[in-house]
């Protein structure tokens, strides 16, 4: 694997928001999250309104 590289794959819990947002369920901070950001944990992103882990 190169360095730097990550596999992402689609996260569970989360629901799509207008705007290509997402909300994430797994923990209490429900992160509201905009398109190429990631959550306060620093684990999941939102890529074109997909939540990946």
């Amino acid at each position: 694997m190169a360095r730097g590289y990550r596999a992402m794959k689609e996260a569970m819990l989360f629901e799509t928001l207008e705007g290509q947002r997402v909300q994430c369920h797994l923990c209490a901070h429900e992160c509201m999250i905009a398109d190429g950001k990631v959550e306060i944990c620093q684990v999941r992103e939102n890529t074109g309104g997909t939540l990946y882990t």
